[in-house]
């Protein structure tokens, strides 16, 4: 299981909190400030689609926002 963050940053900030179990598929929309949690003992496969050759290349926002909510044991 793993806790997949999403910042979404619209008229009103909202933090979406979807904690992620076996067989579950996560879509982020181009640009969307994220983060995930993989717990302490981290097992889980990711596939990530890239449209550009580099794969994926990190944009870090530097903000603590994360800081202010919950996280797995």
């Amino acid at each position: 299981a793993g806790l997949f963050c999403l910042h979404l940053d619209g008229e009103i900030l909202q933090i979406l909190q979807i904690l992620c179990e076996k067989n579950d598929l996560i879509s982020v929309p181009a640009g969307t400030p994220h983060w995930f949690d993989m717990g302490s003992s981290p097992h889980f496969t990711a596939i990530r689609i890239f449209d550009n050759q580099e794969g994926w290349v990190a944009n870090f926002t530097g903000d603590k926002i994360a800081d202010a909510y919950p996280r797995l044991a």
